[in-house]
């Protein structure tokens, strides 16, 4: 039995592709999941008026859902952080203590390894709490 398939089958073919297939193959899986139509030749004559009025592909569009990159501010500055700066170093910290991701901060993974190797030697020298007291 030929099909037209109306969706990509992987190793069968494309949409738009003329297989010939097994009968059972086609009525107990092909069509009524809505893979493929019977190639009648109503359904030919569709298709090539379809393939007639299709556009060309439209040219690659960027995601929609990436957002753009915020340049690392130490970067920006041609600064690395210093462990003599608490009030710089207290930016990157969370409530509770805890170093903020790089996600949230936009710093970058060179940068934010001497963040935390800077924040250490802060507490090291008692410049930064241990553990901060809630409402800090």
């Amino acid at each position: 039995m030929k099909v037209i398939l109306t969706a990509d089958l992987r190793g069968r073919g494309v949409k738009g592709d003329i297989l010939e297939v097994s009968r059972g193959y086609a009525f107990n899986y092909l069509i009524p999941e809505h893979k493929a139509i019977p190639a009648t030749t109503e359904n030919l004559a569709a298709q090539t008026a379809e393939q007639d009025n299709t556009t060309p592909p439209s040219p690659a569009v960027k995601d929609a859902g990436a957002h753009p990159t915020k340049p690392c501010p130490f970067c920006s500055q041609d600064a690395s952080p210093d462990y003599k700066d608490p009030a710089t170093l207290r930016r990157y910290l969370t409530d509770r203590g805890r170093l903020k991701p790089r996600r949230v901060t936009a710093v970058c993974t060179a940068h934010q390894n001497d963040l935390a190797t800077a924040i250490a030697r802060a507490r090291h020298m008692a410049l930064l709490p241990e553990a901060c007291p809630r409402g800090w």
